[in-house]
């Protein structure tokens, strides 16, 4: 459960200021045996109401994932996993506080069935394939989508390299909700106000490289649209948008008064994700 408070101050208006909660969980896990675990997520809901109304009415508690996984790693590298949960589409790794704009404009939650393989070695290959049904209406309705990569354990370095594509960027979680206010700006395809998922789906690849060597890390990512959106679906300077985001993201752990801690900076940039609400550039800093 975390109270936030946050304090603004806006190019154009007055500072604003506000006292909320910003987020609350409820995690089960269940094993039922050595091949068979379960997991169930309750989130609350912190965001403001569609329409205009107070705040607390819109206290409610969803699910915000589900799902079932069969496999034994130690026996098989192969495992299945279905419910409701993030599809295996980039990899989001960071060490700020905020959520990257990688992950704001790409990661997407839906109802997949995915069957994965995991090498049984501490360095070696991992793979996915996945599918689910799309909330865009245009077009057929099956979503698919592929993951593959390769972990590294050395003696003083440990990471993952990888690369994964999707059919339908338009089902990621920034482009259903842009989180601007209702009624004023695009909204995302779900906006209930000026939304549409009567939409033309738009693949997207990624690709991510994460590391560590010795005290020091690297964090490095990019998502992007494979062809451009129609320009009445999602458009920037009056042409259909070809939205893209990277992140960039550099640590070091040490001993601050006797404790573990690590510093952390990241540069993030966006093209053409005005529609969806994003900045163009950010630049982000940890201490742990």
């Amino acid at each position: 459960v975390e109270p936030i408070a946050t304090l603004g101050a806006p190019y154009v208006g007055q500072t604003v200021g506000d006292l909320n909660l910003g987020s609350g969980e409820l995690d089960v896990a269940a094993i039922l045996n050595d091949k068979v675990e379960a997991y169930l997520s309750l989130a609350y809901d912190e965001s403001p109401p569609a329409m205009i109304g107070q705040r607390l009415a819109n206290s409610s508690i969803d699910l915000n994932m589900g799902f079932v996984n069969i496999g034994d790693l130690d026996e098989s590298p192969f495992y299945f996993t279905g419910g409701q949960l993030f599809v295996p589409f980039g990899r989001f790794s960071t060490a700020m506080v905020s959520a990257p704009l990688t992950m704001l404009i790409a990661r997407t939650k839906s109802r997949p069935f995915i069957l994965g393989y995991k090498s049984q070695k501490d360095s070696g290959l991992f793979a996915a394939l996945y599918g689910f049904k799309s909330d865009t209406t245009l077009g057929p309705s099956g979503i698919g989508g592929f993951n593959l990569g390769y972990v590294f354990d050395g003696d003083s370095s440990t990471g993952e390299i990888g690369a994964s594509i999707i059919s339908s960027m338009n089902d990621a979680g920034g482009m259903q909700f842009t989180g601007s206010t209702p009624g004023t700006t695009f909204g995302g395809f779900a906006s209930p106000s000026n939304g549409s998922e009567a939409v033309h789906k738009i693949p997207a690849v990624g690709a991510h490289l994460s590391a560590n060597i010795d005290r020091y890390s690297l964090t490095a990512e990019w998502v992007g649209a494979f062809q451009r959106f129609r320009t009445q679906d999602l458009s920037f300077n009056g042409r259909g948008a070809l939205p893209q985001a990277a992140q960039l993201e550099v640590g070091v752990t040490f001993r601050a008064f006797d404790k573990p801690a690590s510093l952390g900076a990241a540069y993030q940039w966006s093209r053409e994700t005005l529609a969806l609400n994003l900045p163009e550039q950010r630049i982000s800093g940890v201490f742990n």
